[in-house]
């Protein structure tokens, strides 16, 4: 086999090595991130929705919810990053979070009584929301209590998913490194073993 086919054949093999490792990294990386991503946004809006359930209450007969400061606050920014709505057992808003006047999301009876995750875009803006519709039970009454998230939150979420890929998954990436070397070093051998037969034969002559 001449020199430069050898190089050729080398040079091909090493390449496709790289690509095909290449490509099975990113996409375990793509799989896990938002794989991730989901399970962090469903944790958040399930917690953000337990938040504003804990502080409802009947008094007299009739719902009342008093958040904490601190909730209050961060449902009457201008900014529009969290929003919620609490919605009685006959469809209409009991309590809302500033601007907000119908439910997130419209939900049929049968529906209303599970969890459910769901995505909209407010009229006023292009951005999306991501949302949780959860069912709690008041003084042996149904409510529906609704979070979401806007785009606000979102860059808390990519830190926070990006932290947790390199923990769980960046022992992937040595362990491929070598894969890729073991699959390098044995590529080459295989490759080397006409030149090497050559040789040997030529020795003998």
């Amino acid at each position: 086999m001449k020199p430069h086919s050898l190089l050729r054949r080398l040079l091909w093999q090493m390449g496709a090595i790289t690509v095909v490792t290449a490509t099975v990294v990113a996409v375990i990386l793509i799989f896990t991130f938002k794989s991730q991503i989901d399970d962090l946004r469903g944790r958040s809006l399930q917690g953000q929705a337990k938040d504003i359930a804990r502080h409802l209450a009947v008094e007299g007969g009739a719902f009342t919810l008093r958040l904490p400061d601190e909730l209050e606050r961060a449902y009457s920014e201008s900014s529009g990053g969290f929003v919620y709505a609490v919605i009685g057992d006959n469809g209409r808003v009991l309590f809302a979070s500033k601007g907000q006047n119908e439910p997130l999301r419209a939900f049929a009876p049968r529906q209303s009584a599970a969890l459910h995750f769901f995505s909209f875009q407010r009229p006023d803006q292009d951005n999306v929301f991501y949302g949780v519709s959860l069912p709690v039970t008041v003084k042996d009454r149904t409510l529906l209590v609704q979070a979401a998230q806007g785009p606000k939150h979102r860059d808390v979420l990519l830190d926070s998913v990006f932290e947790e890929v390199i923990v769980d998954i960046g022992w992937v990436l040595p362990v491929l490194l070598m894969f890729l070397m073991l699959v390098a070093y044995l590529s080459v051998k295989r490759s080397l073993a006409p030149l090497r037969k050559a040789s040997m034969e030529a020795a003998a002559i």
